[in-house]
């Protein structure tokens, strides 16, 4: 029953929403542009194309070893993902596709106040390519909400990004 409300609940708000996309998320061939990230989640598509926090929103900290990618959808609805690695040097991969999957961690929230995430074995993270501080890369995860334990977890599908990140200067 869980599985049913969580599934009719976050499909009502997307329909509400007028967040789902055309077939071209599913489309494996298809190039995502710069600065978007796409995702079927639960087999309904989602662009990830802007971000309402520009200070944080694709931040490489070198000296840290860390990186966040953060967007939201368009049209009006709140949908988000942030995508963490963690103790990760981009100049070290020279080898591509490179498996990311133990540094990364995944947020998905479909409105405020609710989230899944995932994280370890998870999440299976490919980068296909680092060029000029513009990472290409693909994903898949299993998503568990992060305050209710009985809730089915979401699957996240056919992910794939085109990011530039911002590297953050040492003081």
């Amino acid at each position: 029953m869980k599985l049913y409300n969580s599934l009719g609940l976050l499909c009502c708000f997307i329909l509400l929403s007028g967040c789902l996309l055309d077939e071209e998320i599913s489309n494996p061939n298809a190039e995502v542009p710069l600065g978007q990230v796409w995702a079927s989640i639960e087999n309904i598509n989602f662009r990830f194309d802007r971000s309402t926090l520009p200070v944080s929103s694709n931040k490489y900290d070198e000296p840290n070893r860390y990186t966040v990618i953060y967007r939201q959808t368009s049209e009006g609805y709140y949908g988000t993902i942030d995508i963490q690695f963690l103790n990760l040097r981009w100049e070290s991969l020279d080898n591509f596709p490179a498996d990311v999957s133990r540094q990364a961690r995944m947020k998905f929230s479909p409105r405020p106040n609710i989230s899944y995430e995932g994280r370890g074995e998870d999440i299976v993270f490919t980068i296909d390519s680092f060029e000029n501080d513009i990472i290409k890369g693909s994903f898949e995860a299993t998503l568990r909400h992060t305050t209710e334990a009985n809730e089915a977890p979401l699957r996240l599908r056919m992910g794939r990004l085109h990011i530039r990140l911002d590297r953050v200067e040492e003081d």
